[in-house]
């Protein structure tokens, strides 16, 4: 978090200050002439990309309570130009606050004006941050922030009285149901502490008198008066006083020990209640400050850019989002593009030695054809009988009543059709057996299917009946033909 520039503005010149997390540090003073000019212009271009609140403590701040007629909009915003023109002819930083309605019948709208009788005391500074487009985000006064300062000091009742003491000054602020109703300051000597206090009371009983005869002062309703010392001495002696005149409204406090109630952990030497005011102002600054738009002018263009700084990097993290499973995927099919464009070249490199190491013979179609062939003829001169014996010898073990009579081997021979077309064997003949069966002619049709079942027992062999033997039909001859590959 950066620090914000405070710009304290009176009378007498410009402070700077510095305030970050409840800390305020001065940085600069400015006097009313010539070379507080120039020091203020350079400290501007030192700051120029930072952000200003300044804060007016003037004697020349004016308050006044109009009624005008009920009305909205347009209506009553040109009513309130009319007004403001009317009792500030000479300054343009002010301010309408709205009261509430009149009791009806009434249709009226009460309005509290608030402004200064002249621009003389802004103009010198407010014309150098104009040329230095400086970023000003607002001008307040201290009599905006006396509401706020009251509540954190524990005074609630609706009618008080605020006297704070800066410089030689006292200002004196009548602050009606949260809103500051009155102004005025005055030069208070300061020729030691006891004398002080009794001025200080002086000026107190002075203000009760002069509101007793105003309207916007109740005469009955309780009110409390909260006097801020520069020193907890001449809050002691303020209290003991206030007690020996009968002011019982009276509460004395000093600057440092409300600096602490407020949450200012760092006060500066000699700042009296100003400090309070700057600290108040950086915490939360009120809803309406007195620079018109122009003047705003730089402020405003600085919050566009910073909008649409916000709105460029929203726009940059939802499409880095909505593109992060595209860029992932394609990342992916990049790296597996790389891998295959790798792996043929290695093939490719491969293939080269191996042409340079083996040259291969270039064969014609009816070469390779007639290899093919030739391959065919030994695969199937290959085949061995040793399995078919066996599974002959196992079923003549499970029916005795069959005898072999006469056992042929052979290797059938390759048929023309599919010698030419080239087309592999699918299973070829390795023996054909005569059996003649011992058995009385009543059970003769019952074994042979079953010696035959047992045979087809071993899927890797093709039995076939091949024909009955003479005589008399005691035997019979089957065909064995192994499948290539088992």
């Amino acid at each position: 978090m950066s620090p914000q520039l405070l710009l304290y503005l009176t009378d007498d010149g410009l402070q700077a200050w510095s305030w970050r997390a409840g800390r305020l540090c001065p940085l600069a003073s400015f006097a009313r002439d010539e070379a507080g000019q120039s020091e203020f212009s350079a400290f501007l271009a030192r700051h120029r990309r930072q952000k200003l609140l300044m804060l007016s403590d003037l004697a020349s701040e004016m308050h006044l309570s109009i009624s005008i007629p009920a009305c909205r909009g347009r209506d009553r915003q040109q009513v309130l130009s009319r007004q403001l023109a009317r009792h500030f002819p000479t300054c343009s930083l002010n301010l309408a606050i709205s009261l509430g309605s009149l009791a009806p019948p009434a249709k009226q709208e009460q309005v509290l004006l608030h402004g200064f009788s002249s621009n003389a005391a802004f103009a010198p500074w407010l014309d150098e941050l104009s040329r230095q487009e400086s970023w000003l985000a607002g001008i307040y006064s201290v009599t905006q922030l006396a509401p706020p300062l009251l509540q954190k000091a524990g005074i609630v009742t609706p009618q008080c009285l605020l006297f704070t003491h800066q410089a030689g000054r006292l200002r004196q602020c009548q602050v009606t149901n949260e809103q500051t109703r009155y102004s005025r300051v005055v030069t208070l000597t300061q020729e030691n502490p006891a004398q002080h206090a009794q001025d200080l009371l002086d000026e107190v009983e002075k203000m009760q008198r002069y509101l007793a005869s105003q309207d916007n002062w109740s005469r009955t309703a309780e009110h409390s008066i909260l006097i801020i010392g520069d020193s907890p001495v001449s809050a002691l002696l303020v209290t003991e006083q206030a007690a020996e005149r009968g002011l019982m409204q009276v509460q004395a406090v000093d600057s440092q020990t409300l600096a602490e109630q407020l949450g200012l952990h760092e006060f500066p030497p000699g700042a009296g209640t100003a400090a309070l005011f700057l600290h108040l102002l950086a915490n939360s600054p009120p809803p309406q400050q007195f620079a018109d738009e122009p003047r705003l002018r730089n402020w405003h263009a600085q919050q566009q850019l910073r909008r649409l700084g916000a709105a460029a990097l929203l726009v940059t993290c939802a499409s880095s989002l909505l593109a992060l499973p595209m860029h992932l995927e394609a990342q992916a099919l990049n790296t597996e593009s790389q891998r295959l464009i790798a792996t043929a070249q290695q093939l490719e490199q491969e293939q080269a030695r191996l042409q340079q190491t083996h040259s291969l013979p270039e064969i014609a179609p009816s070469d390779l054809l007639q290899l093919h062939q030739t391959y065919l003829e030994l695969r199937r001169q290959a085949a061995n009988p040793d399995a078919a014996y066996r599974l002959i010898a196992a079923a003549l073990d499970q029916h005795p009543e069959v005898q072999l009579s006469r056992l042929d081997w052979e290797i059938a021979p390759l048929s023309p059709s599919t010698a030419a077309a080239g087309q592999p064997l699918q299973e070829i003949t390795i023996a054909q057996f005569n059996f003649a069966v011992d058995l009385l002619e009543s059970t003769k049709t019952t074994s042979i299917p079953a010696f035959i079942a047992t045979l087809q027992r071993d899927a890797q062999f093709t039995i076939t009946q091949a024909a009955t033997l003479p005589p008399q039909g005691l035997g019979f001859k089957l065909e064995i033909r192994r499948r290539l590959g088992s």
